[in-house]
């Protein structure tokens, strides 16, 4: 890493929660944008910083993808999952882009993870609710 020229201050370090949270607000709203490029450096930002935050790897492969950068994208996806193994959105990203890759042996094997991690998922009162008067 560069020093910062002698006449400009080096950037305060990503440290405490308040600042992460702020930061991956400031990537969601460029993310709104579709500002991809400058939400990616975001949330590298994050993650050269803090890099077991599940979130950070969902909304950086999200950015990747947009970015037409699939396989960096998959990668992305992969450490979310490895944090939480049934994290839903991701395996279903990481699906739908494998099938856009025509990996589709893959993508089924993702759709699947995702269904059972979804299964897992106990249920909020209201779908309780639903389900009870059916």
């Amino acid at each position: 890493m560069q020093s910062p020229p002698d006449n400009q201050p080096a950037p305060a370090p990503v440290t405490k929660p308040e600042d992460i949270i702020a930061l991956n607000n400031h990537g969601l709203e460029l993310q709104k944008q579709k500002r991809f490029a400058e939400a990616l450096a975001v949330f590298d930002k994050i993650l050269a910083a803090a890099p077991n935050i599940v979130e950070v790897h969902y909304n950086r492969g999200n950015m990747l993808g947009a970015l037409q950068r699939f396989d960096e994208a998959i990668t992305a996806y992969d450490w979310a999952i490895a944090l939480k193994p049934d994290f839903v959105s991701a395996l279903n990203n990481r699906g739908w882009l494998l099938q856009k890759m025509k990996r589709y042996n893959e993508a089924l094997a993702s759709y699947e993870q995702a269904r059972v991690g979804q299964e897992r998922r106990p249920l909020r009162p209201v779908e309780t609710r639903r389900r009870r008067f059916r």
